[in-house]
């Protein structure tokens, strides 16, 4: 009987400390805001994607009214984490669902933040949502900002700038209303629109042509950095009660005065003898014309130039020779096989901006210090992918220069094209000293197939009946990696063979780098990238002091000229780092950006061959890769 006391307490004890624990225990709705709340905090500090995972994980739990703000959070969380795909992928789970106004409204303007990212700002305009004075402040807010950027972007300036001015007076902080202005300034130095050419309209507010005159300011910083400081104080002289004039101006200064520093001395490192003597001697006479054009400031710095041989393994005597004279930068080497014994070491003794790239399979650059830009054809091949699938193609079809370069490019092209969803249907290749290449577009487009058909119909019928060859319907588009010789006889053979109304697009090798409309008539038509310092020489008056100067050495060299010049002018944002790259660089080569990688890229402008000439009024803005293509919500 004793013992069943005993059982019974100690069951008693056992369900009463059940029930003081059972309050403890943490309820599934607690939980829930509990994991919301640690993932705010982690976005906090800038944990965006394990924010966005975090949240994420949860949604199966939750109400669906819950479910959709969540799935909207995380996918602004993979936003801000520069994963767009995730993003995108989120908020298309929400198709079958019912959205509130403020609920589509946030939907749409992921989209938006999405196209903007891109670049694609004629479509990003099609899902603001409008009006914006119904949404909540907040939303009010990103609204404005993604408006503002899409007009300016599209030379609508004036407009975007009211919807920065409006978005303004949402703002809560002081240093929220910071940002917006340095939002203001970052965004006019980026408009492809000329500001200088924009005049406001009679009763224009002041502030908006304070704006306009700072942006046309911002657009000539890097022709003339001494005097873009003195226009920079003058206009604040003249817009003393101007909302940028304080604090932004003087960050702007500061901005320029790091990105206009230079070391005191840059040794140059080329192989100025042997096989590449011709396109270093031009990388090195576009790089000393950008030191001679900083004119009394270029005093101070001195450019010690090497010349580093034919053999790429005298690289590191040339380059140990330069530290121990005294640079505290280098350029080089312009080989891959000279950069890739120069990567080989623990890590570069100054910063060194080798011109040239490795393959990164098969070497790891292990340090930050050493940075590689080159004239990757493989990049342009990538972009004129992006470029097809934005234009709407999905099936292509190539004619390549056969040999190491056509296969770099074509590969190049079929990945980047795969990965949008496009799909390389057929390729063939040619000689690189062709003339007829009827041979090969007739197999490309299968018309020897059409012929041999209708041959079958003859002798079955007896009859030779009325015949024109039909090629092959389902390309859309036509890739060719070719020189100028090549594309001026590919094009209209293209058109003989019932295949010249296809769009034709190539890289910036079709184009020699200066206009002969007598030679290049036949290549009417072709849409092809290329740097700004081909298409457009007026914007570099050094180009034309060049040209003048070296003549047909120029001419026939006039990418690796640029490419020296802007060489010479990333040294002092790459000089500690790379912490003074911003966002982009509007180089001679290109608009220029720093990966990750510490790899220089590339975005090219665009241009059509009519009458036999670059067409320059269809330049298309450079923008950010593609990466995903929105659906309709």
């Amino acid at each position: 009987m004793q013992a069943r006391h005993i059982s019974l307490l100690l069951l008693c004890i056992a369900l009463l400390t059940s029930a003081c624990a059972r309050p403890l225990l943490e309820s599934d709705a607690d939980r829930q805001q509990r994991v919301l709340a640690e993932a705010e905090a982690e976005a906090a500090a800038g944990e965006y994607a394990s924010a966005a995972r975090r949240v994420e994980e949860l949604l199966g739990e939750l109400p669906r009214d819950e479910q959709i703000d969540a799935a909207l959070q995380a996918a602004e969380y993979w936003l801000q984490a520069e994963r767009m795909r995730q993003a995108l992928d989120l908020t298309r789970r929400l198709d079958e669902l019912p959205l509130s106004q403020e609920q589509l409204a946030r939907r749409y303007l992921i989209y938006t933040e999405i196209l903007t990212r891109q670049g694609r700002h004629a479509q990003a305009a099609d899902y603001v949502p409008e009006p914006l004075d119904a949404l909540p402040p907040a939303l009010q807010q990103r609204g404005l900002k993604l408006r503002a950027e899409i007009r300016i972007m599209q030379g609508d300036v004036i407009p975007g700038l009211r919807d920065l001015q409006q978005r303004e007076t949402l703002l809560t902080t002081a240093k929220a209303r910071e940002q917006n202005l340095h939002t203001t300034w970052h965004l006019l130095g980026s408009t492809p629109a000329d500001l200088a050419l924009i005049s406001a309209p009679r009763g224009t507010e002041p502030g908006i042509v304070g704006w306009l005159e700072l942006g046309a300011i911002a657009q000539q910083r890097w022709r003339d950095p001494r005097r873009f400081r003195e226009q920079l104080r003058s206009w604040r002289d003249s817009y003393p009660q101007h909302p940028a004039s304080g604090r932004l101006v003087e960050d702007i200064l500061a901005e320029h005065r790091r990105q206009t520093d230079y070391p005191q001395r840059i040794a140059v490192l080329l192989p100025l003898s042997g096989r590449f003597a011709g396109p270093a001697h031009a990388v090195r006479d576009g790089l000393m014309a950008a030191h001679y054009a900083r004119h009394d400031e270029a005093q101070t710095t001195e450019v010690l130039v090497y010349d580093t041989g034919d053999f790429a393994e005298d690289i590191l005597d040339s380059y140990n020779l330069a530290i121990e004279q005294g640079a505290d930068f280098v350029i080089g080497p312009l080989s891959r096989e000279a950069l890739a014994i120069l990567a080989e070491q623990r890590r570069p003794a100054v910063p060194t901006l080798a011109l040239n790239r490795l393959d990164p399979d098969e070497h790891r650059i292990r340090r930050r210090e050493l940075f590689q830009f080159s004239l990757n054809p493989e990049d342009e091949a990538r972009q004129v992918a992006e470029r097809a699938a934005l234009d709407g193609h999905a099936r292509a079809v190539a004619l390549v220069q056969r040999g190491d370069w056509g296969e770099r490019v074509i590969a190049a092209f079929a990945e980047r094209f795969e990965e949008l969803g496009g799909e390389l249907l057929a390729y063939t290749t040619f000689l690189p000293d062709s003339q007829d290449f009827s041979g090969g577009i007739r197999r490309l487009f299968e018309i020897d197939r059409s012929q041999q058909r209708q041959r079958a119909l003859a002798r079955t019928l007896g009859e030779n009946p009325a015949f024109e060859p039909r090629r092959r319907q389902d390309a859309e588009m036509v890739f060719i990696a070719s020189f100028p010789a090549q594309a001026r006889q590919i094009r209209p053979q293209l058109r003989f063979h019932h295949a010249g109304e296809l769009p034709v697009y190539a890289t910036s090798h079709v184009f020699t780098g200066h206009v002969d409309r007598r030679q290049d008539r036949d290549m009417d038509g072709i849409i092809f990238p290329d740097m700004p310092w081909t298409l457009h020489p007026d914007e570099f008056p050094v180009a034309g002091e060049l040209s003048e100067l070296w003549g047909s050495r120029f001419d026939s060299r006039s990418r690796l000229f640029a490419m020296g010049y802007d060489a010479y002018r990333l040294v002092p944002l790459l000089r500690d780092g790379g912490s003074g790259f911003r966002g982009y660089f509007p180089g001679a080569t290109g608009h220029l950006y720093l990966d990750e990688n510490g790899e220089l890229r590339r975005l090219l402008r665009w241009a059509q061959f009519h009458r036999g000439a670059p067409d320059t009024e269809q330049l298309i803005a450079p923008s950010p890769a593609l990466e995903v293509d929105p659906e309709q919500p």
